[in-house]
């Protein structure tokens, strides 16, 4: 979930996109689409006064703090919370986020989209519909939508020793069979629901598997709500469940989604539910363009 970049000289989507321009026409449809739903536009600067050493931060010759935007997410409710506190905020992006890819600072072009707070599943089927749409449009295709929920790991985490949660989450991040059933065995406990969840995300991904998986009644009625959804909007798009999504971030709250583009093999956009200090938004964000600063 993330994006923006701070020139408040309006920076509009027409960036490169593998080698090619992104223009008018795609960058018009995402925020047709954006303007449809009812999204405002979101600019803000990418660099902002801070008190203390934040994500990526440096000072300036007269000794100010400055954080720079990693997160477009944060960005948005930093901003709603500092200017107008318990509003609803519904709105659409489209700039820079600065990251650190090991020596190098990379800034990455981003269209997205976040609402807050929260309030129903139809608030997450709203970003996630225009996203999908979005990516389709903008890439070669077609694009996979992975689909997963962090209900999973708050069930399975209640049957497991506290001081192994990190481990065995590690190891449901990275799809290891085999050390989840060493685990299992070394530490003498039942590691089997575990397993499954690796298995089913390996072997059996197509929604039509979920009715027959082993998972929280509320869980499984998000998932089979949303990959109902998205196969009757999108015919083409293919639709897979991955339950080991929901590691990747930790503010994750509840549905998580991925897309892929298969003619470039890249994952081209993420997003999904959060709650972060207790509030609950959901939002969604499709990647472009990367250059190193």
């Amino acid at each position: 979930m993330e994006n923006r970049s701070g020139h408040v000289e309006k920076t509009w989507p027409f960036r490169l996109l593998g080698g090619e321009l992104l223009g008018l026409r795609e960058g018009g449809f995402f925020l047709q689409q954006g303007h449809k739903k009812g999204f405002s536009p979101f600019f803000v600067p990418a660099l902002e006064r801070t008190e203390g050493p934040t994500g990526n931060f440096f000072l300036d010759r007269k000794g100010n703090l400055f954080s720079i935007r990693e997160d477009f997410t944060k960005t948005v409710l930093n901003h709603r919370k500092r200017y107008s506190p318990g509003s609803q905020v519904k709105v659409w992006y489209a700039d820079f986020v600065y990251r650190y890819s090991g020596n190098d600072l990379v800034a990455e072009y981003q269209l997205g989209l976040e609402k807050v707070p929260r309030n129903s599943m139809d608030d997450s089927l709203e970003i996630l519909e225009i996203i999908v749409e979005s990516a389709s449009e903008f890439f070669e295709g077609p694009v996979i939508v992975e689909i997963g929920h962090t209900g999973v790991y708050e069930d399975l985490l209640k049957e497991i020793p506290k001081n192994l949660h990190e481990k065995v989450l590690n190891l449901i991040d990275t799809k290891n069979l085999a050390e989840i059933e060493f685990l299992s065995h070394m530490k003498k406990i039942d590691l089997s629901k575990v397993g499954k969840i690796i298995e089913d995300s390996i072997y059996r991904r197509s929604p039509e598997h979920l009715k027959a998986m082993d998972l929280p009644p509320s869980v499984k009625e998000d998932l089979l709500r949303v990959s109902s959804f998205l196969q009757e909007k999108f015919p083409i798009v293919s639709v897979e469940i991955d339950l080991t999504l929901a590691r990747t971030i930790e503010e994750y709250s509840g549905l998580i989604f991925t897309i892929y583009d298969t003619s470039s093999s890249r994952l081209v956009a993420a997003g999904g539910e959060y709650t972060v200090n207790g509030e609950k938004g959901v939002g969604g964000s499709i990647f472009l363009e990367g250059k190193t600063c």
